[in-house]
């Protein structure tokens, strides 16, 4: 029996899109850039972001329909709210594959315990916003588009050739 992999994609959605305040704008490039990933069917999809840009982005919930919000309070709400996600909840730990959209240092350790449990790991980011820690965690590392095309993925695609571009 041929087992489908199960992918969770965790997405921190004002670092996706490059700050809460271009939310409104991006959120939906951001979505089509997770929709474009290659080899990924029917993915599991968590994403979180602040009220500011809740509030800024009516259109938020219906265009991410099928996605679950997860919501965090204070400062890094969200952030903890992924991390969460990432430590604690069933579906990470049954996940195949875990990809996380975000370039956030925050992020390094629960994607290393992940990792440390064989389950793959992938960081989807901007090039300029990509810590180095996070990146070393991940098994695959594809660049948040300039929101013109596909996710793309650098030279080699794992984390020593990442090191050497950045």
């Amino acid at each position: 029996m041929i087992q489908e992999e199960r992918t969770l994609i965790v997405v921190d959605l004002e670092n996706a899109c490059g700050g809460s305040g271009l939310v409104s704008a991006n959120h939906r490039r951001v979505l089509k850039s997770i929709n474009l990933l290659p080899t990924v069917r029917r993915p599991m999809v968590v994403f979180s972001t602040g009220p500011r840009a809740v509030a800024e982005t009516p259109d938020l919930f219906w265009v991410w329909r099928s996605a679950r919000f997860v919501q965090g309070r204070g400062l890094d709400g969200a952030d903890n709210a992924l991390i969460s996600v990432l430590r604690e909840e069933p579906v990470a730990a049954r996940s195949s594959r875990v990809i996380l959209v975000s370039g956030d240092h925050a992020f390094a350790e629960p994607l290393g315990e992940i990792r440390a449990r064989g389950i793959r790991t992938g960081v989807m980011a901007h090039p300029a916003s990509l810590s180095r820690k996070l990146a070393a965690n991940a098994d695959e590392i594809l660049w948040v588009p300039d929101f013109d095309g596909p996710p793309t993925t650098p030279a080699g695609n794992d984390p020593v050739n990442f090191k050497e571009v950045a």
